[in-house]
């Protein structure tokens, strides 16, 4: 069976910006795929606090990997009541990556 485009078994668990993120790599025929997940940390307690301390811990693991902002292929968060400040989500991932969602 392959593996090839799947997360390995082996992820790793990071402390970066207060997150704790959890990685997998996949490495395929032309990429090496990351898959994270990222827990903001508890004193965050404001939405776009949380996306800011999120989006920054994803920059430190793609600055880690070689990789930069851009490099974002797909991206899914999960927020309680996202609506209620959706635009200060979306400022937070600007100031972190530079550029608008």
């Amino acid at each position: 069976m392959s593996t090839q485009g799947q997360p390995e078994g082996n992820a790793e668990t990071l402390d970066l910006s207060g997150c704790t993120v959890v990685l997998s790599r996949a490495e395929g025929p032309f990429a090496t795929e990351l898959f994270f997940h990222c827990e903001p940390p508890a004193a965050a307690t404001g939405s776009a606090e949380q996306a800011e301390a999120i989006y920054d811990a994803v920059l430190k693991v793609l600055d880690a990997e070689g990789a930069r902002g851009a490099s974002i292929v797909c991206e899914t968060i999960f927020m309680r009541e996202p609506e209620a400040n959706l635009a200060g989500i979306r400022a937070a991932r600007e100031r972190v990556f530079g550029v608008p969602p």
